[in-house]
């Protein structure tokens, strides 16, 4: 039989007046087993067992209910429930109202498939699908070519066979915070989380956005009274140096592999890769391209917008920094081939769906295609780095700061082609060049011929398809 204890066996632990006024909110029971139960009326008017109980002695638990009140009276107690609120509804608390650029919503829905909801394949687990992928198209391949060769066949022609790799087994496990209640967040279990990222492979930059995000809500459930103190600080939660260390190499093209990728393109998309190839421009940049921008007159690229895409639509936004905006030398063949598409002012000259600005996955499946159908798979023991995986489309971008530098344009017009907003990141890039950039027997005659830097692009573009576009037409046949 539960029994209620009343009052304090000490009162120099409450006096008796305060004692009484608490007694009329809290109580403590007597439990069957010996041991004592405290309970108190919380804010909202419920009754409320307290953390810790039962207690070993009355005292024990009158002083539980003592130190509730003291701690409600200097907003300092945090009520059960809401300690145990799992974190993904206190991600759904702090979304609520929240606003921003379409890039920060697809960051925040990335960082909920991937760490609150666990929706999102790990990057350990698409690596292996990619793997596996490869796996059954170069066995494929192989297959076919010894059947044909068995027949007495002549292999066929196009890109060479793709090497076998068997995919890794290596399985890693992210961990998932979203059924986590918020007051059991402590630091030791974010650095796990951490380092169950790094495990997975996870790029140190998105890992440090992670725990700004994680901090962001933390901080959020302090300030709605369901935890007293952040458990994790503030800042990077990896090494010093991490970041700047964790640079991924480039892939950094040669003129045949830029003219490979063209013929390689469908023809209605050869067009696209040429201006991701040559122009240096970023993905969204590339789609937001209008009539205007086309100064066709001087070989020139006026940058002043970019495309980003979301669940909730294309948005054409400003460049992603003041130092964005800016003119873009290019190959005249490939301005005059612009201004053709043009359509009228603001009117986007690479369509995606019913006329609309493209989508970068649109932008993406046409460079894969290309990529695919010139074999630039990429080679696991090639001695650069960034060739032992295929090339993206921001590779690009490094291929053209190599081609600039290679034709002897300084730090300062390889920055503002790019359209860096800090010196570093350029040197970074030409860090990289030094040892890997472009060394092609074209670009060196075009540098001793001193033209200025448009008429260099002009004079490369011209000699890399007189040179390689007859060797790669013959070498490689694109089949639709």
């Amino acid at each position: 039989m539960v029994q209620s204890v009343g009052g304090f066996a000490d009162d120099s632990i409450m006096p008796r007046p305060n004692r009484r006024r608490r007694a009329r909110a809290g109580s403590v029971d007597s439990l069957p087993s010996g041991r004592y139960r405290a309970r108190v009326t919380d804010s909202l008017g419920d009754r409320v067992v307290l953390d810790g109980s039962p207690f070993d002695t009355p005292d024990a638990a009158w002083q539980a209910v003592h130190e509730f009140y003291a701690d409600t009276g200097r907003g300092q107690y945090v009520p059960r429930a809401d300690a145990q609120t799992p974190l993904k509804d206190v991600w759904s608390s702090y979304l609520a109202g929240l606003g921003g650029k379409p890039n920060t919503v697809k960051d925040r829905q990335r960082f909920e498939a991937a760490v609150i909801t666990g929706t999102a394949m790990s990057k350990t687990q698409a690596q292996r699908a990619r793997e596996e992928t490869r796996y059954r198209t170069a066995v494929k391949a192989h297959t076919e070519a010894a059947q044909r060769a068995a027949a007495g066949l002549e292999p066929r022609r196009g890109a060479p066979l793709p090497q076998i790799v068997v995919p890794s087994t290596v399985k890693v496990e992210r961990m998932i915070l979203g059924a986590i209640p918020v007051g059991r967040v402590t630091s030791d279990i974010a650095s796990r989380w951490v380092r169950s990222l790094v495990a997975d492979g996870i790029a140190p930059v998105t890992i440090d956005k992670w725990w700004g995000y994680l901090h962001q809500v933390l901080k959020h459930a302090k300030r709605q009274r369901m935890i007293l103190e952040i458990p994790i600080e503030e800042g990077s939660p990896l090494p010093r140096g991490t970041l700047a260390q964790a640079k991924k190499p480039h892939y950094f093209l040669t003129l045949r592999e830029m003219v490979e990728l063209t013929l390689g393109a469908r023809p209605h998309e050869a067009l696209l890769i040429e201006a991701v190839l040559w122009s240096g421009l970023r993905s969204g940049e590339v789609r937001g391209l209008a009539e205007p921008a086309i100064l066709d007159g001087r070989g020139l690229l006026s940058v002043e917008a970019s495309v980003s895409d979301d669940t909730t639509g294309v948005h054409w936004l400003a460049p992603k920094t003041l130092s964005s905006m800016r003119h873009v030398p290019i190959p005249t063949p490939i301005t005059y081939a612009l201004a053709r598409e043009g359509r009228g002012p603001g009117v986007p000259i690479f369509e995606g769906a019913w006329g609309t600005w493209m989508r970068g996955g649109v932008l993406n499946d046409a460079w894969n295609r290309a990529r695919t159908s010139a074999g630039l798979l990429g080679h696991p023991a090639d001695p650069s780095p960034g060739r032992r995986k295929a090339p993206t489309p921001h590779d690009a971008r490094a291929t053209g700061a190599s081609l600039l530098f290679a034709l002897g344009a300084s730090v300062p017009e390889v920055q503002q082609w790019l359209g860096h907003s800090n010196a570093i990141l350029t040197l970074n890039v030409y860090s990289e060049v030094q040892r890997w950039g472009m060394a092609d027997p074209v670009v060196t005659e075009v540098k001793n011929l001193g033209l200025p830097l448009p008429e260099a692009l002009n004079e490369v573009y011209r000699q890399a398809w007189d040179v390689y576009g007859p060797q790669v037409a013959n070498d490689y046949r694109w089949n639709p």
